[in-house]
């Protein structure tokens, strides 16, 4: 008897252990999906943007809105799941969320409509009423031409140009980043062409790129404009007379740069322009050279024109001085003798006679002075 019961005993606890161990599985196992199903869906989240028949003037407008804390929130864009938005949860329980679609939407109507999923039991909300909205078209984006270099500017600063619809506001984009913006006036209706100077050299050195959006006054802004790539080349300073001029580079020259030949030939002409600065400086301290010696040689031809002149004014008036004292003893001599003779009397007779020796000694003596050095008479026949 007893062996008979120990037999069952053991049969039972061979049955027993399989069961235990069946029933710890299942205790494991059945909480997940029995309280799953019990608790609760999180309630659907309410949009804040869109309203009905809203209008976008971007084709990515952000999408907002709340939903309950510790949830995900699906965004479902014209009856597709487009994504999922980004969640902030709040200090109570509820939570603020935004969604950009990720691709750009048509200009056009679309729908918008959003489900919380629950981080925790994955449970979905129902979905929120269906909202409606409008994507404008887009502004008309401007187009930009090559640059132009003309006699107001230099080549390193060309006028960005262009058109776009009037009463807009553009903006230059230059090597992807903004250069600067400018109001264009007019009918915004009507096409307006406008040109923009950057405000600081660009480098020669490299390839540059530009484009531009318009604005309007509402605030609508257009899709980039056409991109237009281009190259520089450096001023060329030229010097006429005395104040320094910056002259550009024409349009073809700018364009003829982008080809390597072109930037040889420029190198070559830069090289032959300072040779020939060099010669024109060589030729300039000559010439100054030259007038310098000019000058010198006229001074000095001066000075000897006026010692010439000085020389003959000093012999002429020694000349003349012993040709004075000469003919002065004579006529002395002769108007003594006459004022003497104008007197009666015997005495004015011997004195005449006297006066007359004296006259004739005196004559025969200067003629005797007058003739010393000179060869003697030849004997009379």
């Amino acid at each position: 008897m007893f062996l008979t019961y120990g037999k069952k005993t053991s049969s039972f606890r061979k049955v027993l252990g399989p069961v235990i161990t069946l029933f710890v599985v299942s205790l494991l196992t059945l909480p997940r999906g029995l309280f799953a199903a019990t608790l609760p869906a999180p309630s659907a989240p309410t949009l804040s943007w869109p309203q009905n028949q809203e209008h976008a003037i971007s084709g990515e407008p952000v999408i907002k809105g709340v939903t309950p804390n510790n949830t995900e929130v699906e965004v479902f864009i014209d009856g597709q799941l487009n994504g999922k938005a980004t969640v902030k949860n709040g200090k109570q329980t509820t939570a603020s969320f935004a969604y950009t679609p990720f691709l750009p939407l048509k200009p056009g109507e679309h729908t918008v409509s959003v489900r919380a999923l629950d981080e925790n039991s994955n449970q979905k909300s129902k979905f929120s009423a269906v909202r409606t909205f409008i994507i404008e078209k887009p502004y008309p984006a401007p187009t930009i031409f090559q640059p132009v270099v003309n006699d107001k500017t230099v080549s390193t600063k060309p006028f960005i140009v262009g058109l776009t619809l009037g009463d807009s506001l553009v903006k230059v984009f230059i090597d992807g980043k903004l250069n600067g913006q400018f109001q264009v006036s007019g009918n915004e209706a009507t096409v307006v062409n406008f040109s923009y100077q950057p405000f600081l050299e660009l480098d020669p050195a490299q390839n540059h790129l530009v484009y531009a959006t318009a604005t309007d006054n509402m605030g609508k802004e257009s899709a980039y404009s056409n991109v237009i790539g281009f190259k520089v080349a450096a001023a060329e300073v030229k010097i006429t007379g005395e104040n320094p001029q910056v002259l550009g580079v024409s349009d073809a020259q700018a364009a003829a740069t982008e080809n390597q030949p072109a930037e040889s030939v420029q190198e070559e002409n830069t090289e032959g322009s300072e040779d020939t600065s060099e010669n024109e400086a060589t030729n300039t301290e000559q010439t100054s050279a030259d007038k310098e010696d000019s000058e010198e040689n006229r001074s000095t031809l001066i000075w000897w024109v006026i010692i010439i002149i000085a020389v003959v004014i000093v012999g002429v008036n020694l000349r003349g001085r012993g040709k004075k004292d000469q003919s002065g003893g004579l006529k002395g001599l002769a108007e003594l003798g006459k004022k003497e003779g104008d007197h009666s009397g015997p005495a004015s007779s011997e004195s005449k006679s006297e006066q007359q020796t004296l006259l004739k000694k005196e004559e025969s003596k200067d003629s005797s002075d007058g003739n010393k050095g000179m060869p003697p008479p030849p004997p009379s026949k």
